[in-house]
């Protein structure tokens, strides 16, 4: 059993676990949940630690939030289908990136000691971009 200051963690694995998953890995909610079953204080950040040194706890996690990512995204997708123009606009720059649909376009290439810096060309002006563009096909 783990131990703080010589006496036994009170916020065991096995106390947490329940209700991170029922707060879908929030750490706020599972403090508040497990304040209230227990009658006890706890905290956001015992909760982390907990988290922290448990590679169950981690996992279980992570999981909720890949959960809560999927109904989200799936949401968006219904909506999307349903005709929400942002929500389809959403979609093409997140998921349709490798069908071209993106505002950034990088360039990379090998810089110093090997590594390979990403050049963000939305920071420039359309003067800029215009300029640019002439001196790659100059290039060429």
């Amino acid at each position: 059993m783990l131990e703080r200051f010589g006496a036994p963690l009170f916020w065991t694995d096995e106390r947490i676990k329940p209700a991170l998953i029922a707060a879908r890995g929030s750490l706020a909610d599972t403090a508040r949940l497990l304040a209230k079953t227990y009658n006890r204080t706890c905290s956001r950040q015992a909760v982390g630690n907990a988290i922290q040194r448990s590679p169950e706890l981690r996992q279980i996690q992570q999981t909720c939030l890949e959960t809560v990512l999927d109904i989200c995204e799936s949401q968006v997708v219904r909506r999307a289908e349903l005709g929400d123009q942002k929500d389809q606009h959403f979609l093409l720059m997140t998921k349709g990136k490798g069908r071209g649909y993106s505002k950034q376009t990088q360039v990379a290439g090998v810089g110093p000691g090997g590594s390979i810096p990403v050049i963000d060309l939305s920071k420039l002006t359309e003067a800029e971009l215009s300029e640019l563009e002439a001196l790659i096909e100059r290039a060429a």
